[in-house]
């Protein structure tokens, strides 16, 4: 049977009507669930302007324009402030992820949700709430509070939930604007890619761990359109090479709507994932339904040859209309079945 993945954001009305109706239609092939990022997490990290806007060492800018995104004032440190002293409380991951999973229990206890699903929590990288709201001369010290402070979260919720029902998504997004050479923050490459592998490492190794790489979703256009598949092998090998302490249970490549050409998929051939690493391909697209999402697969199966792949959106949905999202679900189990 060919594994579905949910990237993250389902914009249905509450995580309840999330777990049901994706338990109803495509539960037989998913193995974890999200709790669709309802609520104020719906715009993915925009709700985390309010955590900086409450510390007490940062000011925000005026919003200037951006070529890509929402326009958000930037935070830099307040005169006087003295950046070892920055601490962030409470980010908001761990409280919705422990109340998500009281209801995910108990639907999987009453048969709703498959008992074979694990709960799924997506977390954004550290670098990509402070690229986006920071200025990037306070980034490289608002960024070590921030990662202490995601990563004690994510302590919290590995403490108080069982590890056999519990996964964890790594969003990794804004560092393919530093791959791209679109980013104002300077870090090098190899540093960068450093910090991704730490990752995995604070996730427990009975954890299962995926991570989705990104160029974008907002306004559905990527920040950057890649010319290829290319940087995405690159990150997708280094995780693979260079993370050892733990497995890797799966890794999500985005695969634009326009897409279909040989030329994208051809550096997929260079993939270097162990065999215990599940392979998603973001090929959905609801705007070209079934047809269209087979003929990216059938493109990838030339590049992949013998290589197994799950089948995915190559974002999340939560910038679309919720009246569209049963429609897209449903194309989503069209294409598993025909391509089983």
């Amino acid at each position: 049977m060919i594994p579905i993945l949910l990237v993250g954001s389902v914009p249905l009305a509450n995580n309840e009507q999330v777990f049901k109706c994706v338990s109803e239609i495509i539960g037989s092939h998913l193995r974890y669930i999200p709790d669709g990022e309802t609520g104020k997490r719906y715009g993915w990290i925009e709700f985390q302007e309010q955590v900086f806007a409450c510390n007490p060492l940062l000011k925000q800018e005026p919003p200037a324009d951006v070529h890509y995104g929402p326009s958000v004032g930037k935070f830099r440190f307040c005169d006087g402030s003295n950046p070892m002293e920055l601490k962030f409380d409470n980010l908001g991951y761990s409280e919705a992820a422990l109340n998500s999973f009281a209801l995910f229990k108990k639907l999987k206890e009453d048969g709703t949700i498959p008992t074979h699903v694990r709960f799924q929590v997506s977390l954004p990288t550290p670098l990509a709430p402070c690229m986006f709201l920071a200025d990037s001369s306070a980034i490289v010290d608002i960024l070590p509070a921030y990662r202490r402070a995601l990563f004690a979260e994510l302590e919290l919720i590995c403490a108080e939930i069982p590890h056999d029902q519990l996964a964890v998504q790594w969003d990794v997004c804004l560092e393919f604007a530093i791959l791209e050479n679109r980013s104002a923050y300077k870090i090098s490459i190899d540093q960068m890619f450093s910090d991704v592998v730490d990752l995995g490492t604070v996730v427990p190794e009975d954890v299962h761990v995926g991570f989705h790489l990104c160029y974008g979703d907002y306004a559905h256009k990527h920040f950057v359109e890649p010319n290829d598949s290319s940087k995405l092998v690159q990150m997708a090998n280094t995780l693979s090479k260079q993370l050892l302490s733990r497995a890797i249970n799966w890794i999500h490549l985005p695969i634009p709507r326009n897409r279909t050409d040989d030329d994208y998929f051809r550096p997929m051939k260079d993939l270097e994932l162990k065999s215990d690493t599940e392979l998603y391909l973001g090929l959905i697209h609801l705007t070209d339904g079934v047809d269209g999402s087979l003929h990216r697969a059938q493109t990838a199966k030339k590049a992949l040859g013998s290589r197994p792949f799950g089948i995915a959106t190559e974002c999340g949905f939560g910038r679309r209309p919720p009246e569209t999202i049963v429609d897209l679900l449903k194309v989503h189990a069209d294409v598993a079945r025909k391509l089983d």
